[in-house]
């Protein structure tokens, strides 16, 4: 069998980039901002495998780093900086040093 936390094949991986002075990203049970958050957040340095994306939010299955296993966080903040970045390099932008 294949373990638990193996990619699928085709899905992009994403590393948590943000929320280093927070402790980690917010993480919300649904796709809406208004939806419940979840009682811990998605630490910075984890990795987490795309499920489904919607505008700003995807929805994630972690992989590796603590938080929760699944849920919905933001790719970009209010003001445009970046929460998570793929991890494959395709994105164009680069992380602000």
């Amino acid at each position: 069998g294949v373990p638990d936390n193996y990619p699928i094949a085709d899905s992009r991986i994403w590393i948590v980039v943000g929320g280093l002075e927070s402790g980690g990203i917010l993480v919300r049970r649904g796709q809406d901002l208004d939806s419940p958050r979840m009682p811990y957040r998605l630490v910075t340095g984890a990795t987490i495998e795309e499920i489904e994306i919607q505008g700003n939010r995807l929805k994630y299955r972690r992989l590796h780093g603590d938080g929760p296993d699944v849920g919905w966080v933001s790719l970009r903040t209010d003001s445009g900086k970046a929460l998570i970045l793929t991890l494959d390099g395709d994105d164009d932008e680069q992380v602000d040093a």
